[in-house]
């Protein structure tokens, strides 16, 4: 059983949902994000974000930030919410070893876009492997 809201939808190239509640085993609960972007006339990029928020729940405490599953699922949900929020998750073979929070967002001084790196964090077995570095990989190729 999966009960799911989806919270943006724009036709064609986004689409974003959390699950309320699930009966699949470890998934409690979760969020994802479809993105679809041209990358020419012919191409396009999909993007698949998961987050399942016990895996970022632990996460974030290893920084020390204090919080519950049920709190880290809120804050995904309303951080999703936000235009030009990304989640990026990296998957291990432990499941979630690393995520980065972007936001992007129009720059007073030119006609360009910004990237804000909100959060980033690496599991501490997966730290120097790599795994920060592919997390920031994604929003530069987004700029």
């Amino acid at each position: 059983m999966l009960n799911e809201r989806s919270f943006r939808w724009e036709e064609g190239c986004r689409q974003s949902f959390y699950a309320l509640e699930s009966s699949l085993p470890g998934f409690r609960r979760f969020a994802e994000d479809y993105l679809v972007e041209s990358t020419s006339e012919m191409s396009c990029r999909f993007t698949r974000t998961i987050a399942i928020e016990p895996h970022v729940a632990a996460l974030l405490g290893e920084l020390g930030y204090p919080g519950t599953p049920e709190l880290a699922a809120r804050n995904i949900q309303r951080f999703l919410e936000g235009t030009g929020s990304r989640l990026q998750v990296a998957q291990g073979a432990d499941g979630v070893v690393g995520l980065a929070a972007t936001h992007v967002l129009p720059r007073l001084e030119d006609d360009q876009i910004t990237c804000r790196i909100t959060d980033i964090v690496v599991a501490s077995a997966y730290r120097r492997s790599g795994v920060g570095t592919i997390l920031l990989e994604g929003p530069r190729r987004r700029l």
